[in-house]
């Protein structure tokens, strides 16, 4: 059975009705006792002072001792004998007997005061002591009608306990039923919600498809037009400035200057014939990114020279690792043939000159240098220039010196038409398998291939087919081998300690 929770009102009511009966229980037993108990002292001590009246009264009359009484004689014969035989005696001995019976009576006076003021006092005390005890039996009577009412408010206190445990029982059981149906309607919700996300994330990727194929055709279209934009505008500025900027340095520098000289088209020749017919340093703005990009890319090779003194980077081109070195206190030079790219680095305050790389490290003391830096040189050259470089680098890097080469990645398919036929002074990719074994068999130690972090490239997504057997395990780890080839490292570099 349910058992009904009683209300506030309820348990007031029922708290008032024991207080009032408790009280006419013990009220009237208390007064009549108070009451007895209060009469009986007054009673008790009111007769003790009744009783020590004629003692009082005896001692009030007969404190004053009187000498002089009268004598007298029941003799007939010798009473006036008597008589006057005891007046004569009496003056005779007044003067001994007269001081003690003074001190006496003095004594009794002041014995007679004391006891009639006691006798006061003690009455007063008795008045007292009786309202006192009054005081003292009310203070009983409130005490034990406060007590009464501790119990009765405790009944009350003990009976509101329960009530309330009966409402927190019926609350909790309330609780418990909204929140199962709140469960109830949340799962409801959330099959709703995991539909209506499903649908979403389902529409989501065909948007995504087909912004990724416009992006792709938009972008396809900006190089087009951005292709026929610069053969029209810029192939003829880049000749023109290029023609004229060797003219001059040629010039300048009175390579092959005489009377006899030739005319300024037979200068241009002769250059065209030496050097290859581009403006190299805007063809590595363009295809090599700017200069931050690549020292951002080169920057992963600083450490290796952390301490070194020496540092040769060899085809410095724009000097980007020789700025990074700069920047890190490492004492560095760098060399290149190409005039402009020189120039540009001086310009900048770089430590650079333009020098052939076989003459320069020819002229060099063996042992001279703390380490060799190079990034896309070993392509430019030819197998017996490659074996001549490395046989030198061995020779002119102190013991403990570090030879770094640079080069395209020729496992990476996409790399070659990208980077590598991209710039007409590369001859050949060099596998790092087979540079690896060169440099090993020339006496370097500690080789070490090392690639930069492609973690954020573009990848094949794996089929996901709900349902699918077969060999989609099979299809998909045939495609992650796919990716590591096409969206492995453009770059890797060779590191090697003489």
């Amino acid at each position: 059975m349910t058992e009904t929770t009683p209300s506030v009102a309820e348990v007031e009511r029922r708290i008032k009705e024991a207080m009032r009966a408790q009280r006419f229980e013990n009220d009237r037993p208390n007064v009549a006792t108070s009451a007895g108990d209060g009469q009986e002292f007054a009673r008790v001590y009111h007769e003790r002072l009744r009783n020590l009246e004629p003692e009082v009264a005896e001692i009030n009359r007969r404190w004053h001792v009187v000498t002089d009484t009268p004598i007298i004689s029941h003799k007939k014969v010798i009473g006036k004998l008597i008589i006057y035989v005891r007046e004569w005696m009496r003056k005779t001995l007044r003067w001994y007997i007269d001081p003690p019976i003074v001190q006496q009576r003095e004594f009794n006076k002041n014995v007679s005061h004391a006891v009639n003021h006691l006798r006061d006092m003690v009455g007063t005390m008795a008045n007292d002591l009786q309202q006192v005890r009054a005081r003292i039996l009310n203070v009983e009577r409130q005490i034990e009608s406060g007590r009464i009412q501790t119990a009765s408010i405790k009944y009350g206190l003990e009976s509101l306990i329960d009530a309330g445990k009966l409402q927190k029982n019926a609350w909790n059981h309330a609780r418990e039923n909204l929140l199962e149906k709140e469960k109830s309607q949340l799962a409801a919700w959330k099959n709703d919600v995991d539909a209506c996300f499903m649908e979403c994330r389902e529409q989501m990727e065909s948007l995504q498809a087909e912004v990724s194929l416009a992006q792709d055709a938009a972008q396809q279209a900006t190089l087009q037009t951005h292709d026929h934009l610069s053969r029209h505008l810029q192939n003829e500025l880049t000749v023109v400035a290029d023609r004229i900027r060797r003219v001059e340095r040629r010039i300048n520098r009175g390579l092959g200057w005489d009377d006899k000289a030739g005319t300024m088209d037979r200068l241009v020749e002769e250059d065209k014939q030496q050097f290859i017919d581009i403006d190299y340093f805007l063809f590595a703005q363009r295809f090599r990114g700017t200069r931050e990009e690549v020292k951002n890319r080169q920057r992963l090779y600083v450490d290796r020279f952390k301490g070194k003194c020496q540092v040769l980077d060899i085809g410095c081109g724009r000097g980007e690792f020789v700025e990074l070195l700069h920047e890190n206190g490492i004492g560095v030079t760098g060399i290149d043939r190409d005039g402009d790219l020189v120039a540009y680095c001086q310009d900048r305050g770089l430590p650079v000159l333009e020098r052939n790389l076989f003459e320069y490290m020819g002229s060099l003391t063996d042992q001279s240098l703390d380490g060799i830096f190079s990034a896309q040189l070993i392509e430019q050259l030819k197998p017996q220039e490659l074996l001549r470089l490395l046989r030198l680098a061995h020779s002119k890097l102190k013991p403990a010196g570090v030879l770094i080469l640079e080069a395209i990645n020729p496992l990476n398919p996409l790399a070659l038409p990208d980077k590598f036929y991209l710039d007409l002074g590369h001859l050949r990719p060099v596998h790092p398998l087979t540079l690896q074994f060169i440099v090993e068999t020339e006496g370097f130690k500690n080789i070490q291939l090392i690639y930069p972090d492609v973690s954020g490239a573009p990848r094949i997504p794996k089929l996901r087919l709900d349902g699918l057997t077969g060999n989609l395990r099979e299809f998909n780890d045939a495609i992650e081998k796919l990716n590591e080839r096409l969206y492995g490292p453009a770059d890797y570099a060779m590191v090697a300690i003489r």
